[in-house]
């Protein structure tokens, strides 16, 4: 016969490094991450979180990759998180010398793995902070439940959604350092399309068209709308081109581009796809005609996410 017992005094770790390198200690278990989740080194090695009881864990869930692409920009933005850390640990971190563990997630652009990872975080790790990427991730970690009831604080350096204005209000906790979208785009158009430099400068008004290529979804959607509306009051001819981001051909439009032939292209897209609009479009112009001699003095403007050195260099 089988009876429940209570198991008093049962420990199985005091701190992280208790628990090897894919696991942390709570509540005195060792509990696997969640797939696609590690710690950082975030100190030296004499001072490693990992090997303190009180230490403080923060979360970095961040699309580092794209299916299987890597995402450099991602990549560079958890460094700059993970060197912040560092250097706040090797200075015996804050109060009672507690340091900062670090512990990284790759959402792979997925809401429903960040959910995962944030809720499992949020119960297990009782995370007091999360960095989140990105406009729809960081909307959606704001919105979660279980993030909302825990007081978990959200922090972002590069969402830009509109949408997240008053969501510190109606959430609680949420921060971010990016403008919102319709300041961007008031950026672009007053200091870029109506510059005083006249190498970037375009006519006024009349026949002048201005395409917008845009990624569909909250970041490319959220941005090309106020971009459309200032173009239209100030009288050039907007011209919206929408694309999927995972679309091998940009759904044509570096195609539709040396037709239409605009005075210049907004782009709202991530890194990858920045790249691959600009060069895709210059391989579609053909040997000859209006188009090959349209490229040279087309006018691109980028949007916030077009951060990543390989595009200066394509």
């Amino acid at each position: 016969a089988c009876s429940f017992t209570t198991a008093g005094n049962f420990k199985e770790c005091d701190h992280d490094a208790d628990c090897g390198s894919s696991a942390v200690c709570a509540s005195t278990y060792c509990l696997p991450l969640p797939e696609g989740c590690t710690r950082a080194t975030v100190s030296n090695a004499d001072h490693s979180p990992y090997e303190q009881a009180n230490r403080v864990p923060l979360v970095a869930l961040l699309p580092l990759h794209d299916g299987d692409v890597a995402d450099d920009s991602e990549q560079a933005g958890l460094n700059a998180i993970a060197l912040a850390i560092s250097q706040v640990n090797n200075l015996d971190g804050i109060g009672l010398q507690r340091r900062f563990g670090l512990y990284v997630c790759d959402t792979q652009r997925s809401d429903a793995v960040l959910q995962t990872q944030l809720e499992w975080m949020v119960h297990n790790l009782e995370t007091p902070a999360v960095f989140t990427s990105g406009s729809g991730q960081t909307k959606k970690a704001a919105y979660d439940p279980a993030r909302v009831d825990a007081g978990t604080l959200i922090m972002s350096a590069t969402s830009t959604a509109a949408a997240l204005n008053s969501a510190f209000i109606t959430t609680g906790n949420v921060w971010r350092v990016a403008p919102d979208d319709t300041q961007q785009a008031r950026v672009i158009f007053e200091r870029y399309i109506k510059s005083d430099f006249p190498s970037a400068r375009l006519p006024d008004g009349g026949l002048v068209s201005v395409a917008i290529a845009y990624e569909s979804g909250s970041y490319g959607d959220g941005f090309e709308a106020p971009v459309e509306r200032l173009l239209r009051d100030a009288g050039y001819g907007a011209l919206p081109l929408g694309f999927e981001a995972t679309d091998p051909n940009l759904n044509g439009v570096p195609i539709k581009l040396p037709v239409l032939l605009p005075q210049a292209t907004v782009v709202v897209a991530l890194p990858t796809n920045v790249s691959r609009l600009v060069t895709t479009t210059a391989s579609s112009l053909g040997i000859s005609g209006p188009a090959l001699a349209w490229f040279p003095t087309h006018k691109w403007y980028l949007a916030d996410a077009a951060k990543d050195p390989v595009i200066s260099q394509g």
